[in-house]
């Protein structure tokens, strides 16, 4: 580049902007520019760390005048896009959600797309178990997810219009195997229907000459109707002298689906995990374990553990593999196991990405009435003892039972029985290494009797040495009343009432 006579080239550095002008040399210049190329050498590292090169977009003519404002500094970076709003395919841990209009503002440079709770609820995200997201407003959005979810990330590619997010396992809504959803349950069609049993027996007397029949049918019909299903079960015995008939039972039922429960009205048993089940003719809803996919019935640990990258992890027992599952980077928890044995450790092992393996060993031995991890189970029955014979009492009661498994495979449950004669109340848990219950109960007619009775099972007492001990110590302060049924039978039946004389 040729410069007029008299004129010399100085550079200008500024933070983003780069311009040479052209100066003249005079006679008092001429030891000032002498020195620049020292000053200038010195300096190098500086300017060229500040320097920037960016294109002024005033050095274009735009036919529309309102293009002149265009701000053109996020295409200086590579990959660098104008912010804005784009129709874009979301993925979440690899599993392709659908299409979604999600704005993206700059942030360093790179695009950050702008989430509300709401959104991350529709993803799958379990929101309500991070209580950072309870101090954003309603409407309230965010940029980073990392912020809200620990080893949480999100990724445009602005090439292919995909917004991919990784998300931690465990902050997820797993569906669990097996699992349906209520909204694709069907009633089934309106049907009728009789199940029968029959057996029958004649016998001759050979000396005599003479013959006897006995005959038994039983019969269990029912009749389903949209929700509703009503049935009955009867019976008949009758030979050469009479003929009996005689129905056990009848009652009518419906699932209700918002509570995974049983609804049922006539002759039914209460259920007898915390008290002995006794036969009544009322009302009762119950828990429905046929409305819960079979990864979820039953007992078995949740397994928790963190993965370094997207890993492979693989649950095995007693040398057989039975659970396999591939997770994000982050914590993970692992709560569809199949109910197994009710005993045997579970080895946990977890295959990085770049093949790092780690292991671990889950305990796992199960007591009766353990619950999963956040699995409630209720009952709830009302009416009156029901015993078929017209000698025993038919008092009316009301009887509830509540079960739930805490962390740490605890489960805590009782209930109550209530009536006029006698009241009982239970309160116990349940655990991996041991399980307590206290029971109580009390009828104040014909003497008040109190019986109390406590039971500690210790399942596994030693890890180390993987034995098994069972022990159970029964204390009872008085041996008298025990059940309700036992106090339904001791107390006398009341009299009926006579009419006054001479009325």
């Amino acid at each position: 580049m040729s410069l007029p006579d008299g004129a010399s080239m100085k550079r200008i550095t500024t933070a983003r902007v780069r311009e040479y002008a052209l100066l003249p040399v005079t006679a008092g210049r001429a030891v000032a520019l002498a020195t620049v190329p020292t000053m200038m050498f010195c300096l190098s590292p500086l300017s060229r760390a500040l320097a920037d090169d960016y294109f002024d977009p005033a050095a274009l003519e735009f036919a529309d005048p309102q293009q002149q404002t265009s701000d053109l500094h996020y295409f200086a970076k590579p990959g660098g896009q104008q912010p804005g709003t784009y129709p874009v395919t979301v993925v979440v841990n690899d599993q392709e959600l659908g299409q979604a209009d999600i704005t993206f503002v700059d942030d360093g440079g790179q695009l950050r797309p702008v989430l509300t709770p709401g959104q991350l609820a529709e993803y799958g995200v379990n929101v309500s178990a991070f209580p950072a997201f309870q101090a954003l407003h309603e409407g309230e959005t965010f940029t980073r997810i990392e912020k809200f979810i620990p080893d949480a990330s999100s990724r445009f590619s602005f090439a292919n219009q995909r917004l991919t997010l990784s998300i931690p396992q465990a902050a997820m809504n797993v569906q669990s195997r097996g699992y349906v959803d209520p909204s694709r349950w069907d009633d089934g069609v309106p049907a009728a229907f009789v199940d029968y049993y029959f057996s029958g027996a004649q016998i001759k007397n050979a000396d005599e000459g003479e013959s006897s029949r006995s005959n038994y049918l039983n019969l269990r019909s029912g009749l389903n109707l949209g929700a509703w299903r009503l049935r009955n079960i009867s019976s008949m015995q009758y030979d050469q002298q009479r003929r009996h008939w005689d129905t056990q039972s009848t009652w009518l039922q419906r699932d209700v689906r918002s509570l995974k429960s049983l609804l049922r009205i006539g002759d039914t048993y209460t259920t007898g995990d915390v008290f002995d089940s006794i036969q009544f003719r009322g009302v009762q809803l119950m828990s429905d374990d046929e409305m819960l996919p079979d990864s979820q019935r039953g007992f078995a640990p949740t397994i928790r553990g963190v993965a370094h990258s997207n890993a492979k992890v693989t649950v095995s027992q007693h040398g057989y593999v039975i659970y396999e599952t591939f997770v994000s980077p982050g914590a993970f928890a692992i709560s569809d196991l199949y109910p197994t044995s009710q005993s045997g450790d579970l080895e946990v092992k977890v295959t990085e990405s770049n093949g790092a393996v780690r292991t671990f060993t889950q305990p796992y031995s199960a007591v009766p009435y353990m619950l999963r991890e956040g699995r409630g189970k209720f009952s709830l029955s009302a009416g009156r003892y029901h015993s078929g014979g017209e000698s025993v009492r038919s008092p009316e009661f009301l009887q509830g039972t509540l079960f739930y498994g805490l962390t740490a495979g605890f489960t805590l449950y009782g209930g109550t029985q209530l009536a006029r004669d006698y009241q009982a109340w239970a309160l116990a848990w349940a655990a991996v290494l041991a399980s307590s219950d206290r029971w109580e109960g009390m009828s104040p007619r014909p003497s008040p009797v109190r019986r109390r009775a406590s039971a500690i099972r210790a399942i596994r007492c030693a890890l180390s040495i993987r034995k098994i001990l069972s022990a159970r110590a029964l204390r009872s302060a008085s041996p008298a009343i025990a059940t309700r049924q036992a106090a339904i039978t001791i107390l006398p039946k009341p009299a009926p009432l006579k009419a006054p004389r001479g009325k």
